[in-house]
């Protein structure tokens, strides 16, 4: 039973990342906007957040040793 719980739990953590990690594109055009960027400038945010989700992965991996 126990496992079943947290299989469960981790399957809604893992819908609720992967839906906000889609919606991100979809939002970077009025957050841009919204905070007076450049395109280059939102790019290298873009590509901080997705190498932060990367140690995230590395973090996890060590954590499970």
């Amino acid at each position: 039973m126990f496992d079943r719980r947290i299989l469960f739990l981790m399957s809604i953590v893992g819908f609720v990342a992967g839906y906000a990690g889609s919606q991100m594109p979809h939002t970077l055009p009025f957050a841009r906007a919204s905070l007076d960027l450049t395109e280059g400038q939102m790019s290298a945010i873009f590509a901080a957040v997705r190498a932060a989700s990367l140690l995230g992965v590395l973090f996890s991996m060590k954590a499970d040793r």
